[in-house]
């Protein structure tokens, strides 16, 4: 499951890391395991890749960097 959020909907004096995680789960009909935003004027966009571990997450990323096309042999 994918969500993301609008840097835009961000409060004023809201940190965007915590802000857009807590605002992608509470707004997603199920968990997610990707959340994204597309930046903003001054932010980069960022992936933020969730699982219930640091291997979880490593496995998700190895897999998505193979569908892309990176060899990580």
């Amino acid at each position: 499951h994918v969500a993301s959020f609008s840097r835009k909907d961000e409060p004023r004096g809201e940190r965007t890391m915590e802000w857009g995680t807590t605002h992608a789960f509470r707004h997603a009909p199920h968990a997610p395991e990707v959340i994204y935003d597309t930046g903003g004027i001054g932010k980069e966009a960022m992936v933020r890749l969730v699982g219930c571990d640091a291997l979880h997450v490593v496995e998700r990323a190895v897999a998505i960097a193979r569908i892309v096309g990176g060899n990580f042999e």
